[in-house]
Parts: structure tokens; sequence; C-alpha cells
């Protein structure tokens, strides 16, 4: 891929996304937050996850 096609395919996502209502910007956005996987996962992975869940059930 080219830079200029690179830069057609953003403009055009961009363009796409602006074109969209606010209402319907603000509720994907609201979606995409609620299915985030919590911090612990996101940042240090798997296993410090369930170590502090191994704890909690204690």
């Amino acid at each position: 891929m080219t830079a200029n096609d690179l830069v057609k395919d953003i403009v055009k996502t961009f363009v796409a996304y602006l074109n969209q209502p606010p209402s319907k910007r603000t509720e994907r956005r609201r979606t995409k937050k609620q299915y985030r996987p919590p911090f612990l996962y996101r940042w240090f992975g798997q296993i410090p996850y369930e170590l502090l869940s191994i704890f909690k059930r204690k």
C-alpha cells in the first residue's frame, strides 16, 4: 500500500465518521467503553488478573 492510498483510506474513514449524527457517535463511544476489559487485564495480561481473582475468592 502506498502512502497516497493510506492517506485516502484514513480520510475516507474520518469523513464517514463525521457524516454520522452526533447522537450516533456518542452512543458508539458509550458502547465501546462498556465492553472494555478490566484495567489489570488490559495493562498486564491474564496472569495478574487471575491472581487477583484467586485472592478475592478467599
